[in-house]
């Protein structure tokens, strides 16, 4: 004779099913994600300044992208948030001209928050070959290109990995997740346009203690 199981016995799984299920799917609370990452993400703390061959001015800021423009070109460099660990800046440029300008990779920098300056590796550039000449790169007349660069200092071969020969690591540009007021860090950028060389750099400085 076969016996069917009790309601209780039914009853409990489901029960125990949906408890869980409600348990996993309950949204983090925003106190929780403050306490472990800080109050703001950094490009909320921050001034953002650009110096160029025309003088500094503020940069314009619409959420984490500060951007500055003139008759020749617009910047746009995508301050990341505190949440990820960044390790470096996702960066654009815009060519209003009729002429091509050219990124020289080689003369950029990276000003890291110790105060010590680095050079850059961009998009598409193997981590092996961080420390070799790169080409610059070409923006066409009236075109736009969109790059990621980081210090390349920040960039080394891990060997104490466990299970692997070793594995290539990039440290992030923040090492504390609350920043300290007058803590800064920016992007020298030198292109050449109409045959000279010019530099754009973006520097944030911290405004606020956390």
């Amino acid at each position: 004779m076969r016996f069917l199981p009790s309601t209780k016995a039914m009853l409990l799984p489901i029960f125990l099913f949906l408890l869980l299920g409600s348990v996993a799917c309950a949204p983090i609370s925003q106190n929780a994600i403050n306490s472990q990452y800080g109050s703001a993400p950094y490009y909320e703390i921050f001034n953002g300044f650009m110096t160029s061959n025309s003088g500094s001015v503020a940069l314009e800021q619409d959420g984490p992208v500060y951007s500055y423009e003139d008759s020749n070109i617009m910047l746009g460099l995508g301050f990341p948030s505190q949440r990820n660990s960044p390790t470096g800046f996702s960066l654009f440029i815009e060519n209003h001209t009729e002429e091509d300008i050219h990124v020289l990779w080689n003369e950029s920098s990276i000003t890291l928050p110790n105060g010590k300056v680095s050079g850059v590796i961009h998009k598409g550039v193997k981590f092996v070959d961080r420390n070799n000449l790169q080409q610059p790169t070409t923006i066409a007349a009236n075109s736009r290109i969109d790059e990621y660069v980081e210090p390349n200092t920040n960039i080394y071969y891990d060997t104490s990995s466990i299970g692997y020969g070793g594995v290539w690591q990039v440290t992030p540009l923040f090492s504390n997740d609350i920043l300290q007021a007058g803590l800064s860090t920016g992007l020298n950028l030198r292109v050449m346009k109409n045959g000279a060389k010019e530099d754009y750099r973006f520097n944030f400085v911290a405004k606020q203690t956390n």
